[in-house]
């Protein structure tokens, strides 16, 4: 489940569209609810690809936004 979320936030962010942002967002948080309960410690893993998403996409600041306000 975790790998299809993971391709459908990278297909959200391919566009500039805050409505796309906000379900990345939420696709994201729903990815960190669910790894959290498989046990397999994802929480490092996970910390890196929000890090390196936030990174690759610094210059979109709503989309920054949507990252902070859903607390992923």
């Amino acid at each position: 489940m975790l790998p299809v979320l993971c391709d459908l936030v990278f297909a959200d962010l391919r566009g500039a569209d805050a409505s796309e942002y906000r379900h990345a967002a939420r696709r994201l948080r729903r990815m960190r609810q669910l790894a959290g309960g498989s046990g397999d410690g994802p929480d490092n893993e996970f910390d890196e690809l929000i890090a390196s998403l936030r990174d690759e996409h610094r210059r979109r600041p709503w989309l920054q936004r949507e990252f902070d306000g859903d607390d992923t």
